[in-house]
């Protein structure tokens, strides 16, 4: 007797917190063609983009505009 498999997929295990986030239309409408171009998920581009940007502000090689100097 063999059993049959199961078509249900497993639940995907995510890591880290959810997190909203607003983006105009026009930076919808980039991110999207981004995504698509590059055949990746738009929640991976942010996080590649925001990886990017901590990096860059902790190194000093990027400044934030005026008032935002304390984030």
């Amino acid at each position: 007797m063999s059993r049959a498999r199961s078509k249900t997929p497993k639940p995907v295990r995510r890591k880290g917190r959810p997190f909203t986030l607003y983006l105009s239309p026009d930076l919808a409408r980039e991110l999207e063609a981004l995504s698509r171009s590059r055949r990746v998920a738009k929640a991976e581009v942010v996080r590649v983009a925001l990886d990017r940007l901590l990096l860059d502000l902790r190194n000093g090689q990027l400044t934030l505009p005026l008032g935002m100097e304390g984030l």
